[in-house]
């Protein structure tokens, strides 16, 4: 990943099943309240695809990570599998909030890579992304 070409959001999944999101700068090591996340060393940035979750209005309300079956972290995708029911081993479902109504029509982005992995000192992992673009409704 260029530097000019840095991941521009972080998704925080909490150990205690609280999920959240933030504008990412580009470190090694950060602070979140008082937990410190480290970044996990890896190949490179692709864990997988994923698509932003979108409301009827067009609101970003989550991300669905399409985990690659070769992913140099198992222990952090089964993880992330724990915080939603509808979680698989193709689709791991990653909501910002109460509302988990996500409207397929402008939920299909498919983008890639922009993934760095942290894992958080109280047992939290966090995941960088390049931010969802804007996007129009599309009615069926």
């Amino acid at each position: 990943m260029a530097k000019d070409d840095a991941p521009d959001v972080i998704v925080f999944a909490k150990k205690d099943g609280r999920v959240g999101i933030k504008l990412f700068a580009n470190d090694a090591r950060f602070l979140e309240g008082s937990e410190l996340f480290v970044r996990a060393k890896a190949p490179d940035d692709f864990l997988g695809f994923y698509d932003w979750l979108r409301s009827c209005d067009g609101a970003v309300i989550g991300v669905c990570l399409h985990p690659d079956g070769d992913t140099p972290f198992p222990a952090a995708i089964n993880f992330l599998k724990l915080l939603d029911a509808r979680s698989n081993a193709d689709n791991i479902y990653l909501f910002f909030g109460e509302s988990h109504n996500f409207f397929p029509g402008i939920s299909d982005d498919a983008d890639c890579c922009g993934n760095l992995l942290y894992h958080g000192s109280d047992g939290s992992i966090a995941l960088t992304f390049y931010a969802p673009r804007a996007r129009s409704l599309r009615r069926a």
